[in-house]
């Protein structure tokens, strides 16, 4: 009786439920979407941490100097720091002080000594900025140091306190030359120095022919500060205006203005560059020829033309000129 009644059951439940069938995907299926990186993963990237942790040396720095040069010895500190950013402002900042910076001296006399070469650059460095004359014997050592950097700012301190000026600066140009690795703070040294003898006239304009570009560029910058002294290099200097090197163009354009009536001998170079296609070395030819003044009377035509260019800097850069240039 009870198998008679659940037999029309179960044929019943088994009509109500359709049957599952297996069918092939219609098309590609989405795929899980890739984890993305987090906000967080991106805001501690070496990249960002690294300038994060020069932000806060910077600003620590800033904050040690309100208290004037009694903070000198914290500030010494910094010269031993990881960043080269954070080691050039604890060097900025000592070099404010001056020769008030004196309670910080022994502090660093004392990084001078340090196994970290970056460390002794950034103490000799220190001591040609400063120029106190309690620096002199720890000097010495630094100018037999093993890294040219450290020996070329031992020169530049060694300069500004024992004399012998030009005998110095030779000696960096050298550097420079057999250390084209050191052309950044080589070029800072010698243009603080600006006491050129011939010989390192002579080296600077070989250096102009160097294959290293930085090199180059700090040996022009170098004649840019040696005035009267540099005439002999000028054609030299005006023939890098015609480089396809953008940075070299700079830099020329750049030491013959600080030349001024030093330069004249480039004035043909210069008034080429007035008709250069980009505005900006059009502006620079033009403040140029405006440090020549009278020197540059044949460039007034190309100026007159200038000063209606349909760039308002390279006008006011030409307009300017005309008047030191004078009739």
């Amino acid at each position: 009786m009870k198998k008679t009644f659940l037999l029309p059951l179960l044929l019943l439940v088994s009509c109500a439920v359709p049957a599952t069938k297996k069918t092939a995907p219609a098309g590609p299926q989405p795929q899980a979407p890739a984890p993305s990186v987090s906000d967080w993963d991106q805001k501690i990237s070496s990249e960002n941490f690294t300038a994060h942790g020069d932000r806060i040396g910077q600003a620590s720095l800033e904050t040690l100097a309100m208290g004037g040069p009694a903070s000198a010895p914290k500030v010494a500190d910094y010269l031993a720091d990881p960043s080269p950013q954070v080691r050039a402002k604890a060097v900025e900042i000592l070099a404010g002080f001056g020769k008030e910076a004196e309670p910080g001296l022994g502090r660093v006399h004392e990084l001078a000594r340090d196994v970290n070469p970056a460390t002794r650059q950034a103490a000799a460095k220190a001591m040609a900025l400063i120029a106190h004359p309690a620096s002199k014997n720890f000097l010495k050592a630094l100018i037999k140091d093993p890294h040219p950097a450290v020996r070329i700012w031992a020169h530049a301190a060694m300069a500004r306190l024992a004399g012998d000026c030009e005998d110095h600066f030779e000696e960096i140009t050298e550097l420079l030359e057999s250390a084209p690795e050191t052309a950044e703070d080589a070029e800072a040294a010698l243009d603080l120095m600006r006491c050129p003898n011939s010989d390192a006239i002579d080296t600077l304009g070989k250096l102009l022919d160097a294959k290293e570009e930085n090199s180059r560029i700090a040996a022009v910058r170098a004649l840019g500060a040696c005035a009267d002294k540099a005439v002999g290099q000028v054609p030299k200097l005006a023939g890098l205006l015609e480089e396809s090197s953008l940075r070299l163009r700079l830099a020329a354009l750049s030491a013959l203005s600080r030349l001024g009536p030093h330069g004249a001998q480039a004035v043909p170079a210069l008034i080429k560059m007035l008709k250069d296609s980009a505005p900006k070395l059009r502006e620079l030819s033009a403040l140029a020829l405006g440090q020549m003044g009278p020197a540059a009377r044949e460039a007034r035509p190309v100026l007159e033309q200038l000063a209606s260019d349909p760039v308002d800097t390279v006008q006011a850069a030409a307009r300017r000129a005309l008047k030191q240039i004078g009739e």
